[in-house]
């Protein structure tokens, strides 16, 4: 028994000294970091400033858009033609424009002009334009309260029943899908880290006649053992850092993501 643990400390502290160990440790956390604030850069160059103001002007058409022309942070300036709010869009009185054509009734359809370079409308923008003409559209037709309610986003929560009706004791969450898929990943890099090392290792030892010294002082069964127990364990302690980062991650993770994984939990077993 001796012997094992002897050959269990030399296998153990030559796997943890090894270089590929000691980077695919740090490298796990260290890429996730990066990512996430490569994310935040980009979302930080790209994101418009929370309290710039920006000017709109539109041209009605139709003739009954005369209200509601605070939105906030969004600014809404009627204009008599299409030219007028084109010369005030070039001589910079206004940002951008939009046009409400006199069948818009019929075809809900505006066109937007500005000169910034986009692929799309920014959702702050559209979710601006569009509570401004349905407020207009419905200000004689509905009380406020319920235009108010047409305009606030649905929220919908789910509980998952069991097979006699009864409230489930795990609950469907995003943690279902993303914890499993973590915890296969980690075992699959220290499955893999523990199999290069032992191939390696023997290799090194068969090279170095390091094997046949240990073959005449200890049994196989225990030279075995005390590498298997000493790969294992180390991999075990590589599993161990990574889920102690793995908070520090998920917490920055969702705050780079608009708090979608701070909910997560890890799911409860079920044996039946």
């Amino acid at each position: 028994m001796n012997k094992v643990i002897l050959l269990f400390k030399h296998e153990f502290i030559q796997a943890i000294k090894k270089t590929g160990y000691i980077v695919l440790t740090l490298a796990i956390p260290v890429l996730a970091l990066i990512i996430i604030g490569v994310i935040q850069l980009f979302s930080t160059l790209f994101e418009p400033a929370v309290n710039e103001l920006t000017r709109v002007g539109y041209v009605d058409q139709v003739g009954i858009f005369n209200a509601y022309s605070d939105q906030g942070l969004i600014q809404l300036f009627p204009y008599q033609s299409e030219d007028s709010a084109n010369v005030a869009l070039v001589d910079g009185e206004i940002d951008e424009f939009f046009l409400i054509p006199s069948n818009f009734s019929s075809t809900v359809s505006i066109q937007r002009f500005t000169m910034a370079r986009e692929i799309e409308t920014p959702i702050v923008k559209k979710y601006a334009i569009s509570s401004f003409l349905i407020r207009n559209m419905l200000k004689d037709e509905v009380p406020p309260g319920i235009i108010e309610t047409v305009l606030s986003p649905l929220d919908m929560s789910v509980t998952r029943l069991d097979e006699d009706g009864s409230v489930a004791d795990s609950q469907s969450n995003i943690g279902n899908i993303i914890i499993p898929g973590i915890y296969a990943f980690l075992l699959s890099m220290a499955l893999m880290f523990g199999n290069n090392s032992l191939i390696s290792g023997l290799g090194e030892e068969k090279e170095s006649r390091l094997i046949e010294v240990l073959t005449s002082s200890v049994s196989v069964s225990q030279m075995l053992i005390g590498k298997v127990l000493a790969l294992g364990t180390a991999g075990l302690l590589q599993v161990i850092l990574w889920l102690v980062s793995a908070p520090l991650i998920l917490d920055l993770a969702s705050s780079t993501f608009g708090g979608l994984l701070a909910n997560i939990q890890i799911p409860p077993t079920d044996f039946h």
